[in-house]
């Protein structure tokens, strides 16, 4: 079995190819009312929840992300990325200033969850949801569902437990709820559509 993720977060790493496409200046343009500037952090008190530097962080620990192709499919892919987590987080409307992509990265946790939705799917037995405890979405790719988390504890903490007892930790650590996006983009699942390299790859392959 892999050794958890976590386990590599204070080993030196080559710095990640997306520092040669994106930059922190870059960053604060794109999402310049992200969670934590944008407005204030109420859940964990982080004046810039989704820095750049906390992504590129993360990104670490995952060198399979933009490693296939060539810089163009590899730029591709980031900007795909990108905007998927814009899309999911975003805070925009139609008419807003900036306009709708301007306001990515807005919301930390999925805005109806005062609905307490548990999102628990029964039938994944090998991660059964805790009594009390909701799989809302949260973090830049709104992580949603018991077996997402489980199967994320799994890989981060060596343990399914870990999120299914504590699902907000993804609202608490900014490097986790980073790390949850990459996964999920990077990891292939039966009951989802795979976004990761091998989409872009395929897609650049026939982009002539």
């Amino acid at each position: 079995m892999p050794k958890p993720l976590k386990e590599f977060v204070n080993k030196k790493i080559t710095a990640p190819k997306i520092t040669r496409y994106l930059t922190e200046k870059k960053w604060n343009q794109l999402f310049p009312k992200r969670y934590g500037i944008g407005q204030k952090d109420s859940i964990s008190n982080n004046p810039d929840f989704y820095s750049y530097k906390t992504f590129v962080q993360a990104s670490k620990l995952f060198p399979s992300f933009l490693s296939d192709g060539n810089d163009t499919i590899q730029k591709r892919e980031l900007s795909a990325f990108l905007a998927n987590i814009a899309q999911e987080t975003s805070g925009g409307w139609d008419d807003a200033p900036g306009g709708y992509f301007k306001w990515g990265l807005y919301f930390l946790e999925e805005t109806n969850a005062g609905i307490k939705n548990q999102y628990n799917d029964t039938s994944k037995k090998n991660y059964p949801a805790i009594e009390g405890k909701f799989y809302y979405g949260r973090g830049p790719k709104q992580l949603t569902w018991n077996y997402n988390y489980g199967q994320f504890s799994e890989a981060w903490f060596g343990s399914k437990d870990t999120l299914l007892l504590h699902p907000e930790l993804l609202s608490k650590d900014p490097l986790l709820s980073f790390a949850s996006a990459l996964w999920f983009w990077m990891t292939p699942q039966f009951s989802k559509t795979f976004l990761s390299r091998y989409t872009h790859r395929n897609m650049g392959s026939h982009a002539r």
